[in-house]
């Protein structure tokens, strides 16, 4: 076997940096969502957390 694999510290490096990537998107979503609500003086909760500013803006279910 050669040049078929990759070494195990090579392995994990490459699905760090993909859930780096995925926490990043999630979290500027989230900021996005933040300064809207912001900008537009609007409340972050509502009553019920189904139906909060935050839920509906950022299309969470």
């Amino acid at each position: 076997m050669q040049g078929t694999t990759r070494d195990i510290e090579c392995c994990i490096n490459s699905q760090y940096n993909n859930l780096v990537e995925v926490n990043r998107l999630i979290l500027v979503g989230i900021v996005d969502t933040l300064i809207l609500c912001g900008q537009q003086n609007l409340a972050i909760r509502g009553k019920e957390e189904e139906t909060s500013n935050f839920v509906g803006l950022s299309g969470q279910t």
